[in-house]
């Protein structure tokens, strides 16, 4: 496995992980706040913020940072997972 700077070419791959990620975090939370969002309501929601594209250039971004790691994992040039670790003040 190799750890590689994160790049454009990875972008479709890691958009349809975020996707997804968003699309069950958001459904676990209308959920447990008895909210009743529908799929299309989640998807609307995810696409009226553009949560993927400030994931994305937030990870791009912090992929050049001393303060952050941000790397794609590629085993035999596929691409298995994005490694990140850093610090954040909320």
């Amino acid at each position: 496995m190799d750890l590689i700077p994160l790049s454009k070419k990875h972008e479709p791959a890691i958009k349809n992980w975020l996707l997804e990620f968003y699309q069950n975090h958001l459904a676990w939370w209308s959920n447990s706040l008895q909210l009743q969002w529908s799929d299309i309501d989640i998807k609307n929601h995810i696409e009226k913020h553009d949560l993927f594209a400030k994931a994305w250039r937030r990870l791009l971004s912090q992929s050049s940072k001393n303060d952050h790691f941000v790397r794609a994992a590629e085993l035999n040039n596929q691409l298995l997972g994005v490694v990140h670790a850093g610090t954040e003040i909320d």
